[in-house]
């Protein structure tokens, strides 16, 4: 690796990346500028910019590198959106005196609770990670005296999507 501060170039364009025959350019800091030429009296144009030279062994390094941080951001966003779930799913349990709906018009007009399909898909959701936290997230939601009543709806949502394996007793 090669890094070159203040390269100057006088190119059409410069790209972020450039790979050639056996090294990958990687430029930053990409600012168009303009120079007085002492011997022309005119206004030069160019290009300045910092680059780093990689050989290809280097580079497949970098991206490697990249790539993983990205699958690590991504896996912090994931638990911060489960933990906003959550939260979501505890505020509705703490709220559950008040009238809920999740305006899901096609299953109410079908006779359908709309929490009780709210629980089966969060039932089902949990049910990816393994069938324990499916059966965690059943017994969580329907252990709750406020939504004991909509155990018959969410078992029958469940047995109709064939995941009669997440209804646990509650006992």
């Amino acid at each position: 690796m090669l890094e070159i501060k203040g390269v100057q170039g006088t190119q059409i364009s410069i790209p972020e990346v450039e790979v050639n025959v056996d090294t990958v350019y990687k430029r930053t800091n990409i600012e168009r500028k303009s120079q007085l030429d002492e011997h022309t009296q005119q206004q030069m144009e160019y290009w300045q910019y910092d680059e780093i030279q990689y050989t290809f062994r280097e580079w497949l390094q970098v991206l490697s590198d990249e790539n993983k941080q990205m699958q690590e951001s991504q896996r912090l966003q994931d638990v911060d959106i489960n933990a906003t779930q959550e939260m979501v799913d505890f505020l509705l349990m703490q709220s559950a005196e008040m009238p809920m709906t999740l305006n899901l018009k096609q299953n109410k007009s079908k006779g359908v609770d709309s929490m009780a399909m709210y629980i089966v898909i969060r039932v089902e959701k949990k049910a990816r990670i393994s069938v324990e936290e499916g059966q965690k997230a059943y017994k969580m939601f329907l252990s709750n005296p406020n939504f004991a009543h909509l155990k018959d709806d969410v078992d029958t949502m469940l047995l109709a999507d064939g995941k009669d394996n997440l209804i646990v007793d509650l006992i």
